[in-house]
């Protein structure tokens, strides 16, 4: 009994020393509470004005091989004081890169920290001494929320449009909201002035519906590259190479057998050791030249005569052949109606470029140069002298010179008349037909 009561006295002294934990525990969490509306909440509610936010965003200029300016964007200040974020198409191709302050400064950029092609952003670095925007605290629009952007379309710089969010995605928006090419980098701003996302691309140019990144997909990318969570991209021609998109011909027509690692591997964070090997992977002049140079089948050397802007035109032009064979320049797509003609079976109704195809008398990127060296020729007798220069055997020399050159049989020799009878017989001998429509196509 005496041992019982000595238990029960000890009970108001247990339970004052479980109310002191509770209370010490109620005055942490009180605390906890009132630091986090100290630091995170009260700040997020506090209007950040828009002249601070366009001093954080910055027009940015593209330069090639030549010096010249390939291409403009936009981008603004992200994370660190000395980095900008804008889209991976905005630097695609560059060699030099220009940045453009609010405060009229024009920096070149130093590196490409790093790149992700999939979700079409690149982190830069350089000596740009700005203000990182803010981001918001959570990533959390709502359809009809306001928003605005901040951007250079067509070069006015740091022009501020008004719109609104249309519909929100896992880690993309579309808004509504009058902005054109140019302001792809750009950054999107919630009404208290807290980056929400980064301008990607234009939808529906006529309805002013385009779309935005998320900024969480950029928070990551420059959390990956602080945990060092990228592939090195080193300057060395084989390692160039393997990451080379798969879109130029081989030697005899058919696809190359490169693969496309940044597509097929699950890395997508990529650094490339130096801006030279930036350039290397994304400039198409740079590519096109590599690819003829390694088919050697002598039409580099005539490339290599061109001047810089025939060399421009030649690779737009082969881009432009060989998108014929992708998807979505099918024949079930009226969106591109000049390419329909090229889909078509009777060689009557087909354009010279298919014909040469067709026959095997050129491959894309022999059209594409001699389309280029020949751009500024007037009289067919200088297309006779550079057709009889170039590096094929007479009966296809004949066959362009029916074609490319506006000829017709009779202005040929007969010796070249033999010889392109010969080829054509000779390619289209399984079919009579065809073979028909082909001569005639040639006004034979």
């Amino acid at each position: 009994m005496e041992e019982a009561k000595h238990i029960r006295k000890k009970h108001p002294i247990r339970n004052l020393l479980i109310a002191l934990g509770i209370i010490s525990y109620i005055i942490a969490i009180v605390a906890g509470v009132g630091l986090f509306a100290y630091k995170i909440i009260l700040p997020e509610l506090k209007t950040i004005g828009i002249e601070e936010v366009k001093a954080s965003v910055v027009m940015i200029n593209i330069y090639d091989e030549n010096n010249k300016l390939l291409g403009q964007g936009s981008g603004f200040s992200f994370q660190e004081s000395n980095k900008i974020i804008t889209n991976f198409h905005v630097l695609e191709g560059a060699k030099r890169i220009d940045i453009l302050t609010d405060d009229g400064r024009t920096i070149t950029a130093e590196e490409i920290l790093v790149f992700d092609k999939k979700n079409d952003l690149a982190l830069i670095e350089g000596d740009f001494d700005l203000k990182p925007l803010t981001p918001v605290l959570f990533f959390n629009p709502i359809e009809e929320e306001y928003i605005a952007t901040i951007s250079s379309p067509g070069g006015a710089f740091n022009t501020i449009t008004e719109g609104t969010v249309s519909v929100v995605y896992d880690d993309a928006l579309e808004m509504i909201v009058s902005i054109k090419p140019g302001s792809s980098g750009g950054a999107v701003i919630n009404e208290k002035g807290r980056v929400v996302g980064v301008i990607v691309a234009n939808l529906d140019i006529e309805n002013n519906v385009n779309l935005a990144i998320s900024i969480n997909v950029a928070n990551k990318l420059y959390e990956d590259f602080q945990a060092k969570k990228y592939a090195e991209i080193k300057d060395d021609p084989e390692t160039i190479k393997s990451f080379m998109p798969d879109i130029f011909d081989d030697i005899d027509g058919n696809e190359l057998e490169i693969k496309d690692i940044w597509i097929k591997n699950r890395v997508m964070i990529y650094r490339p050791e130096s801006l030279s090997v930036f350039n290397n992977l994304t400039s198409k002049y740079t590519i096109f030249l590599r690819i003829i140079s390694e088919v050697n089948d002598g039409f580099s050397n005539i490339y290599n005569e061109l001047d810089n802007q025939k060399k421009i035109i030649a690779t737009d032009y082969y881009l432009y052949l060989r998108a014929y064979d992708q998807w979505w320049f099918s024949e079930d797509n009226d969106e591109f109606d000049e390419t329909v003609n090229l889909r078509k079976e009777n060689p009557l109704e087909w354009d010279n470029e298919q014909l040469l195809l067709d026959l095997g008398v050129l491959k894309r990127h022999q059209i594409a140069i001699i389309g280029a060296r020949a751009e500024d020729i007037i009289y067919y007798e200088e297309f006779t002298d550079l057709v009889n220069s170039l590096p094929l055997d007479e009966g296809r020399k004949s066959i362009i010179l029916l074609t490319l050159g506006g000829a017709n049989p009779r202005r040929l020799s007969k010796a070249k008349n033999n010889q392109a009878k010969e080829y054509i017989n000779k390619v289209m001998a399984n079919d009579n037909n065809k073979l028909k429509a082909v001569l005639e196509r040639l006004g034979y």
